[in-house]
């Protein structure tokens, strides 16, 4: 017994010792060739293939242990044959959980890809009839099912892009279009299938109105389809009839087929025409300007831009030959420069600048402008208006304001003597004036008051149109001012029967204004309303507070009135409407230095 026990337990070492190696060596074979195949393996299988390894590694080991230890007890005469059978239930064990997990991980394989079959049968997408997807998989080797799986995957991509995707074969045969591609094209939807011919499909879009303008020669139309496919490479644009706008890209394949992109460009066609039509807004504001516009060149001044009225300012009739012949820093005036200028556009960035230059005849220009300097594109930005006529108006504007105010005092001190020397005349008891002497002296009298009021007026006129008058503002009472102004009023109009009758508020008004420009306007006025009022007539001076925190005074009389034609003469300088005819006195000056002193106290 002992020494078949040992014979027996030798042999059962050897068995199990050979189970084990090849069980492994299949395990890492079956493993590296499914990785290598795919990777569809089924969580499930793959969780029972590890455990049978595992179940094979521990039972393994412990059979072994086992069976050393049985062989140690058999030579030992401690044990016999059976003892083997006993120790070797961990090696069976261990290939019983081998063998399930084994089986598992391949069945499991299996059902996982009739799970991706399944997914593909029953997600359609164009590539599926191309692929042969709709074919029975289960005879389908390993590398066909991967090469359906990765059409499948194309056809999902294609499907999702935004653009329109189409492919004809080198027989101009349509292999497959997506969906996106149909939606460009609703109208031949029904005959964009695998299988149709380009000319074919040409054709029926051409028959159906497909472009936004009438097709005229259907077969030119069709020809010219043909041609792009044939030439391949070409992007050209498409007007759809209902307005869109693709871009198509055609490409050529090495086996002669052809490929088509189709993106909607609808969007950006509309901001283009949008940013068109704003250049070229632009450029009739720039062109058509009061002002004149330009760029130059940093470093030397040569002028880059320009628009119209900045070559006509400077003496050029075409803006061409201004922008080739004109250089700024060759027409700047004696002692000035281009460094001089640079150094001003610096210290006042922004700023409003008065500048002269000499135009192509060597005159002098001078102008006003707004300067911007890019000192990193090397470029001077200006716009520049021509205040030449504002210059020489300044110059003689002060060269007149000279004259009126020597002649001022030549005038009043003449004056003021002959009025004194009349009001002497007039006032002596000790030599009393016969009736005709009275009346001579008084003739001098109010012909030297009329002359006077005549030069201070005149000297107020032109005061305000050289700005030398500047009111002086302060807090009145402009109900109180008024009654006064009507008190004067009353004096010379009662000589000619005329009522001057008032509407006042009961409580002052206080006004913010100059109260000597505020008087001599409401005299100026109520003077017009006597003179140029008929006998016995009447006037009517209101005065109300506006909701605007204004005080509005009208004067209203019985007169002639203005006819509306002449509403704008009347405040000219010396203008009377021919009513100087009539005798009565004033030069026509009055209404011109109310409504400037009105628009002064603003």
């Amino acid at each position: 017994m002992r020494a078949s026990g040992k014979g027996v337990g030798v042999f059962e070492l050897a068995i199990d010792v050979m189970i084990a190696a090849v069980l492994l060596a299949i395990i890492v074979y079956l493993y590296i060739r499914e990785c290598d195949r795919s990777e569809q393996i089924s969580r499930s299988g793959g969780n029972w293939f590890i455990a049978g390894f595992a179940g094979l590694l521990l039972g393994t080991s412990i059979g072994i242990a086992e069976h050393i230890d049985g062989l140690n007890r058999l030579l030992g005469g401690d044990t016999n044959v059976l003892v083997f059978i006993e120790k070797g239930v961990g090696t069976l064990g261990g290939l019983l959980c081998l063998g399930l997990g084994v089986t598992r991980w391949i069945f499991g394989h299996f059902d996982g890809s009739e799970i991706a079959e399944r997914s593909l049968r029953e997600t359609p997408h164009p590539l599926s009839d191309v692929a042969s997807m709709n074919t029975d998989f289960s005879g389908m080797s390993h590398a066909q099912r991967t090469a359906a799986l990765e059409q499948a995957h194309l056809g999902n991509a294609l499907e999702s892009i935004p653009d329109g995707f189409v492919y004809f074969d080198s027989d101009q045969t349509l292999i497959y279009c997506n969906d996106r591609y149909r939606e460009f094209y609703p109208w031949v939807a029904d005959v964009l299938v695998p299988g149709a011919k380009l000319d074919d499909v040409a054709r029926t879009a051409a028959e159906r109105g497909q472009d936004h303008m009438p097709i005229d020669d259907i077969d030119a139309w069709v020809a010219e389809r043909r041609r792009l496919f044939e030439d391949g490479n070409a992007v050209h644009e498409q007007i759809l009839r209902d307005g869109r706008c693709l871009r198509c890209s055609e490409s050529r394949l090495s086996d002669g087929g052809y490929v088509g992109i189709r993106t909607d460009i609808t969007e950006l066609k509309k901001r283009e025409a949008e940013l068109r039509q704003s250049e070229q807004d632009f450029r009739q504001l720039f062109e058509n300007a009061t002002a004149g516009i330009g760029r130059t060149r940093l470093s030397d001044g040569r002028v880059l831009t320009a628009n119209r009225k900045l070559a006509k300012m400077f003496g050029y009739a075409s803006v061409d030959e201004f922008i080739a012949e004109f250089n700024f820093c060759d027409h700047y005036p004696d002692g000035d420069n281009r460094e001089n200028r640079l150094e001003l556009y610096d210290s006042r960035p922004g700023s409003v600048i008065d500048a002269a230059f000499t135009d192509r005849n060597g005159a002098i220009v001078h102008t006003e402008s707004e300067v911007r300097v890019d000192k990193e594109r090397g470029i001077i930005d200006f716009v520049i208006i021509d205040i030449s006529d504002r210059k020489q108006a300044e110059v003689a504007n002060a060269a007149k304001a000279q004259f009126l105010s020597s002649m001022s005092h030549e005038l009043r001190t003449p004056l003021n003597a002959v009025l004194g020397f009349a009001q002497m005349l007039s006032y002596n008891p000790e030599q009393p004036l016969t009736a005709k002497q009275t009346e001579y002296v008084n003739h001098i009298t109010d012909g030297g008051r009329l002359l006077l009021d005549l030069v201070n007026q005149v000297l107020d006129l032109t005061r305000i149109e050289v700005g030398q008058l500047k009111p002086d503002f302060k807090t009145i009472d402009g109900r109180s001012i008024v009654a006064d102004c009507i008190g004067i009023a009353k004096v010379s109009a009662e000589s000619r029967d005329i009522l001057i009758s008032e509407v006042l508020p009961e409580l002052p008004l206080r006004v913010l204004t100059d109260e000597t420009r505020f008087e001599q306007i409401l005299l100026n006025l109520l003077s017009n309303a006597v003179k140029y009022n008929r006998e016995g007539g009447s006037i009517v001076v209101s005065v109300t507070a506006t909701d605007s925190q204004m005080m509005h005074v009208s004067v209203v009389d019985t007169g002639p009135g203005i006819k509306t034609q002449h509403l704008e003469q009347v405040f000219e300088p010396f203008d009377r409407l021919g009513r100087e005819s009539r005798g009565i006195e004033g030069v026509g000056v009055g209404l011109t230095i109310a409504r400037q002193l009105a628009e002064l106290l603003g």
